[in-house]
């Protein structure tokens, strides 16, 4: 019995002592404002006869408007940004494609005050003052660069809005 128990001792002595450590993991996020519920519908810029442009280089602008709602007061600045096919003939104007058999016509955007919004350019900080929503008002019309063909247009336009 003594022989086990002096083995049972030595055995012990030679075994390796546990040892333990505490660890921490530390969890990390983000988190964003939420985002703007933005709309805008389509613009009808109006019915015109082709040759009426001979006399007329430009429609008169129609108003449209992009919407926003549900705004976090946290979002104080809207990047707007326009963007589609430029005009070959002028960087100024969105092209309007040869699909609906229109030609020498472009699409003019601007602001209420007459300033043009140039395509694939940032067109305003639109701020916001925290409120919940808002109005950017705007307007469209045709410009004559060429000689006019009866058609119908269809010009997609892309409004991208980033925040702060």
């Amino acid at each position: 019995m003594r022989v086990r128990l002096l083995c049972a001792l030595l055995l012990a002595s030679f075994a390796p002592s546990l040892q333990a450590a505490d660890l921490t993991v530390r969890f990390t996020g983000r988190f964003q404002p939420g985002t703007c519920d933005i709309s805008v519908a389509d613009v009808d810029v109006g019915t015109f006869e082709a040759p009426s442009f001979d006399t007329v280089g430009v429609t008169t602008p129609v108003p449209f408007e992009i919407k926003r709602s549900r705004c976090p007061n946290e979002l104080l600045t809207l990047h707007v940004m326009l963007t589609g096919a430029v005009d070959a003939s002028s960087a100024n104007y969105f092209a309007i494609p040869d699909t609906g058999g229109v030609t020498g016509l472009a699409v003019r955007i601007s602001d209420t005050a007459n300033r043009p919004v140039r395509p694939n350019q940032r067109a305003a900080d639109w701020f916001t003052n925290g409120t919940e929503q808002g109005v950017y008002a705007l307007r469209a019309g045709l410009v004559k660069l060429g000689t006019v063909t009866a058609g119908t247009i269809r010009t997609p336009i892309t409004v991208q809005i980033t925040y702060n």
